[in-house]
């Protein structure tokens, strides 16, 4: 049996844990800032309110959808590659979530989510 190295153990486990907190993180990240949200982009009234905080809430579900989707096929080139492909496109994500465009929250949203279902 081959020897395993303790720092490919370590890093192993270390992108498991950040995989499996940023699920939690995605989908929890809208409850915490829903009315900073709401007040930044001006929603008033309850119509607003709940269609933008619906489609908001849905854009994460539509992402990891796409991305379960597109699992397989990536699969193919092996786990490290499709786990390494899912954290890149998670921090583009992440990166594109700081502009305050509500266009840019959902797209980003949408993103995460890809990079959640991979």
């Amino acid at each position: 049996m081959k020897q395993v190295k303790k720092c490919h153990l370590a890093s192993f486990n270390l992108v498991a844990c950040f995989c499996g907190t940023f699920g939690g993180y995605i989908v929890g990240y809208t409850n915490q800032a829903s009315k900073l949200i709401q007040v930044q982009y001006g929603w008033e009234t309850e119509d607003k309110k709940s269609f933008w905080g619906s489609l908001i809430g849905a854009s994460v579900f539509i992402g990891m959808a796409i991305g379960s989707a597109s699992a397989g096929k990536l699969m193919q080139n092996g786990r490290r590659q499709l786990i390494l492909i899912s954290i890149i496109i998670g921090l583009v994500g992440t990166c594109l979530n700081q502009v305050p465009v509500i266009w840019f929250l959902l797209i980003s949203r949408m993103v995460v989510g890809v990079a959640s279902g991979l």
